[in-house]
Order: C-alpha cells, then structure tokens, then sequence
C-alpha cells in the first residue's frame, strides 16, 4: 500500500507583509467612512399639568367673565442613547431645532349631566369659545426641560343649558417635528338659578279708614288682606297675620290676633290673597294707629297702618240744650253736659276734664275740682256721672263757645266736642 505524501508550498515572508499591509489599510479606510453622532432629541408627548381650579360653576343667567385656572406645558424628556451624541445640545423630537411652537385651543365637549344629554352645534361653539388662553400660541425652547405656564379665563354662556361638561384643552405642537400633543379636561358647571324670596308680603287695609272717629264702647272693625309676591316662584307665602293697635302717644298697645278670622287657612302659598277680619271694642279715649301685619316664610314682615280716634260724645244739658234760649249778660249760668257712649249711656267721671269757654272778649278755662268756679259732677246710682257742671258769669254779649276736654290714654288733653250759647242783654237766666 502505497501512502500519498502530502507536499506544503512555503509563502515567501514577503509576500505575507504584504497580505497583512493591506488588511490593515482596509481597515483604517473602513473607520473613517462612519458619519459623526446627532445630537440627542426629546422623546414623547408634551407633558402638562393638571389645571388648577379643574372646575368652574356659573349661573346660566349670570354674565361676564372669570379668572379660571392655569397650567403649565413642559418639554418631553430628552432620550440619551448611545445613538446620539449627548455633548451636543439637545433638540425636539428627531428634528435638529432647540425651539418647539405650541398651540392652546379646546377640543371636545362630553356632556356629563344629565346622563345622555346632547348638546347643539351652536352650544358646543358657544362652551369651546368662552375659553380664551393667555398665552394661545408659544415658542417652547430648551428640549427637555422647557415649560410655559398658561392662563386661561370663560365668558358665561346663555345658551348652554344647566350641566355638567367636560372640555377637553389642547396642546399642539408643531406637525412633522416628533413631538406629540396632550390634553388635558377642565369642566364647566352650569347651574340653575336659585329661586330667592326677597320680597315681604304686600298688605292692604280695608278697616278702619283713614281718619275714622270712633265713640267709646263703639266697635273697631278691622279688615285687611295679604299677599306673598310670585317672584318666578321664589315666593314662600304667608304663614302668620296680625293686627296691632297703638296709641299715638305710645302709652296703650294691644295685639289682636287671637280676635282675626283669617281666610284661606294659613299658610297659603305665594300670589294667593287672604284676608284677615275682626270687630273688637274701643275703650279708650284717643289717637291710634292700626297697623296691620303679614309674615312669609322667608322671614319678611309686610305691613300697612290706618289712623283713627276714638273720643266720648258731648251732650249739651239744659239750660243750654234748650233751643233759641240766650242768657242775659251779668248773670252766672250752670254750663251743663254729659259724656255718653255709642249707645247714649254715661260713663263714670272723668276726673281729668276741663272746659275752656271762649267769650267774644277773651277766654276763660274751667277744670274738675271743689267749687262753684270748678267742674263737678252729679252721680247715677251705678256710679256713673249723668251731669258735668261749671258755674260761668257772663261778661259780654255775643256767642260763647265751649270747648270740653278730657286727658286720653296718653295722658295728653284731648278735645271731645263742643257746646255753645249766646248772651244778650234782654236774655233770660
């Protein structure tokens, strides 16, 4: 068997420098060939904080304009890789600018209440442009750490209806540069207006009359009406009604509402008229005042008054109540009364009257006490005084006036009526 011999062919030593000369050259000319690192650039959307308030409630009727919220845009990070050269300064997404221009506007609107509520073409506008951003439009620069604070104010909208709805605001950047946009949501609160009693019932009396003249133990009627105002439903109605009566004087008050008959029943609801009537009997000698009273159930007091007097009436006794009688000059003559009531009865004395008797030459004044030159009186079996009496010397001839008194519930003179005669000189006693 016969082996087969392998033969090896030597390279000459300068062929291998040769060899590996030219791998070396290779090499270095491929080094060279690589284009330089680009700076590092930003890497997402733009970041933007929460506005703060995120809210703003309105009243749909209300007007104007509000300072709302604000918030802050800030650079995205910038994303250092091996890929880029991070001794270069950074740039905005995989463009080759240190600035970014960004826009503010309002996106889109989400009715929150009522659940399924839809909203116009003309309220949606009506929401997104009440919005106005202060600024609307920037220059972003320094990728990665750059930010803006932004303001923004709403002008109430009529024609949106009461809601709750979410606006969506939109931060765009400038297409084509690798930067992406965010939003953020800021709702808007439309509310209903609250209804407001802020009005007292208006009260009208129809008793007593302006001016009225009572007699004592005469009947006061009382009558008024009250009503609540509607004010679109703010009205509460009325809950309570009174009548009270003063002396001018502030010496007598009384409430008389446990004597009213007021109907309908109280409480009525706002714009319903009720009436409030009573009779009760006057006692007291003077002026008063009546006023009349309703209250809602917003706390408000209407009111109304209406004066009156009550007084005694003055019955002239004779000699002097005789008709077409005179009474001769020189002579003294018994000036005669009585007080009596509505129903012509007397009344006990009154201690506190006075007579002023005004002749044509002058006047004279009389007042209760001892003696003939004094008022006195002559009492019934019931005690009650059925004749007044002042002694008088006529002086000249002509006709007398006489003028009667008594103290009223204030403690104040108050004239009640008046008696005359006439004197001559052929008059009898």
């Amino acid at each position: 068997m016969e082996h087969t011999k392998l033969s090896r062919t030597i390279m000459p030593r300068s062929m291998i420098c040769a060899v590996m000369l030219g791998l070396l050259c290779a090499s270095a000319q491929g080094f060279a060939a690589q284009p330089p690192k680009p700076a590092c650039g930003t890497n997402g959307p733009l970041q933007v904080t929460t506005p703060t308030p995120n809210s703003y409630s309105y009243v749909t009727s209300s007007a104007g304009s509000s300072s709302l919220a604000s918030f802050t845009v800030t650079s995205p990070p910038v994303q250092n890789t091996g890929s880029c050269d991070s001794a270069l300064p950074p740039v905005y997404g995989q463009g080759s600018s240190g600035s970014l221009e960004v826009t503010i506007s309002t996106g889109n609107v989400t009715v929150v209440e009522p659940v399924g509520g839809t909203l116009t073409t003309a309220q949606v506008d009506a929401l997104k442009g009440g919005f106005s951003f202060a600024p609307s439009g920037f220059t972003l620069t320094n990728p990665g750490s750059g930010s803006q604070a932004v303001g923004f104010t709403f002008t109430n909208t009529p024609i949106v209806p009461v809601g709750t709805y979410d606006v969506t605001l939109d931060v765009k950047p400038e297409t084509g540069v690798g930067v992406g946009d965010a939003q953020r949501t800021f709702t808007v609160i439309v509310t209903a207006p609250v209804a407001v009693d802020t009005q007292p019932p208006g009260v009208t009396i129809g008793s007593p009359s302006a001016a009225s003249k009572l007699c004592v133990h005469g009947n006061l009627a009382v009558s008024f009406t009250a009503n609540d105002p509607v004010e679109g439903g703010a009205g509460t109605g009325i809950t309570a009604m009174r009548a009270i009566v003063a002396s001018v004087g502030g010496g007598v008050e009384t409430v008389l509402t446990d004597g009213l008959s007021i109907s309908p029943a109280l409480p009525v609801d706002a714009g319903i008229d009720v009436t409030a009537t009573g009779t009760f009997t006057v006692d007291g000698v003077g002026a008063f005042t009546l006023t009349a009273e309703a209250d809602d159930d917003a706390s408000h007091t209407g009111e109304a008054a209406s004066s009156y007097t009550v007084a005694l009436n003055v019955n002239p006794l004779p000699p002097m109540s005789v008709a077409g009688r005179q009474f001769k000059v020189g002579s003294t003559l018994p000036i005669k009364w009585v007080f009596t009531d509505c129903e012509g009865k007397p009344l006990p004395p009154y201690e506190s009257v006075r007579i002023l008797v005004k002749a044509p030459d002058g006047q004279s004044e009389y007042v209760a006490g001892e003696g003939s030159s004094n008022i006195r009186w002559e009492l019934d079996a019931a005690g009650n005084a059925i004749q007044y009496i002042a002694n008088y010397s006529i002086p000249v001839v002509g006709t007398y006036l006489v003028e009667v008194s008594v103290d009223d519930v204030d403690g104040n003179p108050a004239k009640q009526g008046e008696v005359s005669f006439i004197a001559s000189t052929k008059g009898g006693k």
